[in-house]
């Protein structure tokens, strides 16, 4: 517009062409940066959808949106006071600045509803040990604003948006990162009760906790996003693990540990009778429990063998010849282990 407006000769009025050009792109800017309509857009982020996924993806979506519409404003506010007259460039930067602290107060919110949401006591219930739906869906979120990670610092240092109560102000990008992989670790174990076994509680929360590590090291996520809740994660991996074996295998090795074969009698089963018995129980129910990430799945197979295994050969290599109804070799016990947690 203002190349086709230094072409035309206004004869007298031609001084004028570079003021004409100020007031109408003044008028446009001013229109752009009007405070109510965009405070009414902005209120608009604020209404989320029933469904508690569809809340959680539509929150993080609009968390995104604010952040854009944020770096748009501030990395457009010197060039639009370049175009406009020199006595118009403090108004329009008082609109500019306006219009950046609605979105700042929008995005604030946002990040307060989406870890209430987060934090909520009680999830949707999911199916067996699969990964929650909302764990996707945090993830999923997560990988959004890591795009939006310097808009968002740059928003967090200067309001120090609150978070739920007993929370430290969040200043940073992996400040809040860290507080919504705490509130999510809590609501899962919270939510893991559901299960009717115990063994499958632990399943269920090893999957999940896995599969937010293995993601956020994908997407390499895991430096930006902080180390505390890293090392955290991997500390509740290890604890749940440790938990599961003792609860579902742990029983199973105490009937061959340090047996002896003067224990033995006619009118009760023997010991690798017990441990026979035992195992097969546990094995026929968790046989068909999914463990989808591969890396927990061989670690969760290897974690059992060596609980189970070297006691078992040790009761064979001491009582073969004393115990006739010894049916089940180490070999057999390795083969089946590694038939656990296809689905």
């Amino acid at each position: 517009m203002r190349r086709q407006l230094n072409e035309q000769n206004f004869g007298a009025f031609d001084e004028l062409k570079g003021d004409y050009f100020a007031k109408i792109v003044e008028q446009t800017i001013l229109k752009l940066l009007n405070v109510d309509s965009m405070s009414a857009a902005l209120d608009r982020l604020l209404e989320v959808p029933q469904g508690f996924v569809e809340c959680l993806s539509s929150i993080f979506l609009r968390i995104g949106n604010a952040l854009s519409t944020y770096k748009t404003i501030a990395d457009a506010a010197s060039t639009l006071l370049e175009l406009v007259s020199p006595e118009s460039r403090e108004p329009v930067s008082i609109k500019a600045e306006a219009v950046q602290e609605s979105v700042e107060d929008v995005v604030s919110r946002l990040l307060d509803t989406l870890t209430n949401v987060i934090s909520s006591s009680v999830l949707p219930e999911t199916e067996g040990s699969d990964i929650h739906p909302v764990t996707r869906a945090v993830v999923k979120g997560i990988g959004l604003l890591f795009h939006h990670r310097e808009t968002l610092n740059l928003i967090l240092a200067r309001n120090c948006c609150q978070a739920l109560e007993g929370i430290h102000s969040t200043k940073s990008f992996s400040c809040l990162i860290s507080n919504l992989m705490m509130h999510l670790d809590r609501v899962l174990e919270q939510n893991s009760k559901i299960l009717v076994h115990r063994e499958l509680q632990y399943i269920f929360l090893l999957n999940n906790l896995q599969f937010v590590l293995q993601r956020v090291e994908n997407l390499g996520l895991k430096e930006p996003t902080g180390y505390d809740w890293v090392v955290q994660y991997q500390k509740r991996i290890e604890h749940y693990l440790e938990e599961y074996i003792e609860a579902s295998w742990a029983p199973v090795s105490s009937h061959v540990a340090d047996k002896d074969s003067k224990r033995f009698s006619f009118w009760k089963p023997s010991c690798v009778q017990q441990f026979t018995t035992a195992f097969q129980s546990v094995y026929d129910i968790q046989r068909h429990w999914k463990v989808p990430d591969p890396h927990l799945r061989e670690m969760l197979r290897v974690s059992i063998s060596k609980k189970i295994v070297p006691s078992y050969c040790e009761y064979l290599k001491k009582h073969r010849k004393d115990d006739m109804t010894i049916r089940m070799t180490a070999k057999d016990l390795e083969d089946l282990l590694a038939e656990l947690f296809e689905g």
